[in-house]
């Protein structure tokens, strides 16, 4: 007889949870007028308060809804923008990967399509999350999947860097066009 799979409850909760906090960040930046909002009420200590937003937001696929790195460009120029961001991304890809890793344990074992993929391979690692909503999926995918954490977290670092100079340049952009 074939058993049932086991369900990670824990770790669906956990996710619920991420995805709950993701939406009241979006909800309270919003309301503070965005990210230039969060910058004028709090001043010099904005990237204090806007960078564990910005984890926040970023442990699913939902932080895109509020482009955090667009704004770190944005608001703090091109440098302090693209470090926000790669510090955050790297951050948040931390629990990502650590929640993969407990779903795994909880369930037992990975689906079969995660199974096939070659989640250790660095272009995997480092492109994937490039795609919309991949960061979090690939970060998550890699702890289950068993791959060292060294190894995820240095293709992480090296895939979010081009990213985050990237982002932050299109904020610092923006600036100068408006």
């Amino acid at each position: 007889m074939i058993a049932a799979p086991r369900i990670p409850w824990r770790s669906l909760g956990a996710l619920a949870v991420a995805v709950g906090a993701s939406v009241a960040v979006a909800l309270w930046v919003a309301d503070a007028g965005g990210p230039a909002g969060v910058r004028l009420r709090y001043g010099l200590l904005a990237p204090l308060v806007s960078w564990p937003l910005h984890v926040v937001t970023t442990l699913t696929p939902v932080g895109e809804v509020l482009p955090f790195g667009i704004a770190n460009g944005t608001l703090y120029g091109l440098g302090p923008g693209a470090v926000l961001n790669w510090t955050a991304w790297m951050a948040a890809a931390v629990v990502q990967y650590r929640f993969g890793r407990r779903a795994h344990a909880e369930a037992g074992h990975l689906p079969r399509w995660m199974a096939r993929l070659p989640m250790a391979h660095p272009l995997v690692l480092a492109c994937a999350r490039w795609l919309p909503g991949g960061g979090p999926l690939v970060d998550a995918a890699a702890g289950a999947a068993g791959v060292s954490f060294r190894r995820a977290m240095t293709w992480a670092a090296i895939g979010h860097a081009p990213q985050a100079v990237a982002i932050a340049a299109v904020g610092a952009g923006l600036v100068r066009w408006l």
